[in-house]
């Protein structure tokens, strides 16, 4: 590594944060060791925190350290809005490389320059966003008035051609499902997970499970944890919780900023566009074994393991354990065939969302003033039980 070239870019990307908080972007490399010869690019777009200040970065990094956990996956790529001036020191102790700053507003069009530049050298192998996101106002960038919306997704399919045959796309926000996985999914043609309702930010807590992190959603006694036993092949140091922090979907309808939503699913939804079924659930299964979660494996795991990572992506992370063990212990033994989930299973009080890989079953309505999307049908949906199966079917096929 050339620490000095290192020490110049965090410069250049703190005197471009500190200028009166100027609108400016990132981008870097983090270098990865482990990666395969011939693979591709893992990229991770970051929007800004604003209210939450710089926890997607945090976030974002911990699964950039997945990626380099998993052996043989590509390098990876980083590009994030700039928070404020803690980003250099931030990247510096992460170790990133070829640090770029950018003093220029984060729009949609600049994200999509960036990406078509890496997919003019290499193949994507998946693309991550984690940041704030409104169901008809796009993947928020810069800030609320610059974002990455439908029109940039459907300018994807130009680089379609450039997506390995394992890519997958996670958007990682609020009510990113209703409008954005679909159109992302189909301009690309690759399996796109997105939200119904919040993703809001978890910690590692000293009890070895993940938890919200605000007051009342964590479990009295105990600590947050600096290292992280669980998520990785061996134990990690969790640096500025880069490593110990993640993004995760609530277990309750939406009602924030942008509106009161009716109608959710506690996981994040994929969507197929035009791939074909098996494919899609193959690369669905393969993703999630890199996704942050509770187990560190490398290569296919055992049927075991890959249900406890299930569980952990489709149960809620209720504070009383003996919810939060029934619910995993339901899931674990439907994908290892003991105990099958009744069709309409869910663990959601209210409506749940009922879809298939294409599309939901939504209606949008602005008869109020303001604009709010819910389910279409009132009906028991069986939307959880269809997700887990193929996830189940995408474990046989990997």
């Amino acid at each position: 590594m050339n620490h000095s070239l290192l020490r110049a870019a965090a410069f250049s990307l703190m005197a471009a944060a500190s200028a009166s908080a100027k609108a400016a972007f990132f981008t870097a490399d983090v270098p990865n060791p482990n990666a395969g010869a011939g693979r591709g690019t893992h990229l991770i777009v970051v929007g800004k925190g604003l209210e939450v200040g710089d926890q997607w970065l945090r976030a974002a990094h911990t699964q950039a350290m997945i990626f380099k956990d998993r052996r043989g996956l590509g390098q990876i790529k980083i590009i994030s809005a700039i928070e404020n001036a803690n980003y250099s020191t931030l990247v510096k102790n992460w170790g990133y490389t070829n640090v770029k700053a950018f003093n220029r507003t984060m729009t949609g069009n600049e994200v999509l320059g960036q990406i078509f530049a890496v997919a003019n050298t290499s193949m994507i192998e998946s693309i991550d966003f984690v940041g704030h996101n409104g169901a008809f106002f796009g993947f928020a960038l810069e800030d609320y008035n610059n974002r990455f919306y439908l029109t940039h997704a459907k300018e994807l399919a130009k680089i379609r051609h450039r997506m390995s045959a394992d890519a997958i796309v996670r958007l990682m926000g609020c009510n990113t499902g209703w409008y954005l996985a679909p159109a992302v999914a189909n301009a690309l043609n690759v399996p796109t997970a997105g939200t119904f309702t919040y993703s809001d930010i978890q910690e590692l807590h000293s009890s070895g499970e993940w938890f919200y992190h605000d007051a009342g959603r964590f479990p009295t006694g105990g600590s947050w944890v600096k290292t992280n036993p669980i998520s990785f092949s061996e134990t990690k140091t969790c640096i500025a919780k880069g490593g110990c922090m993640r993004l995760k979907v609530v277990n309750s309808n939406y009602q924030g900023r942008h509106g009161s939503y009716g109608g959710t699913l506690p996981f994040m939804k994929y969507f197929c566009g035009g791939l074909g079924t098996n494919d899609c659930h193959r690369r669905m299964a393969k993703g999630l074994i890199h996704a942050i979660g509770v187990k560190g494996v490398t290569g296919k795991p055992s049927l075991n393991d890959f249900s406890e990572m299930v569980a952990d992506e489709f149960c809620p992370a209720f504070i009383d354990d003996l919810k939060r063990q029934s619910c995993r212990k339901k899931v674990v033994e439907h994908m290892l065939g003991i105990n099958v989930l009744p069709a309409t299973f869910s663990t959601v009080t209210g409506t749940s969302m009922t879809c298939d890989f294409q599309s939901c079953q939504m209606k949008k309505d602005c008869s109020s003033g303001s604009c709010v999307v819910t389910s279409s049908t009132q009906g028991p949906s069986r939307t959880y039980v269809n997700e887990l199966n193929a996830f189940r079917r995408g474990y046989d096929l990997m």
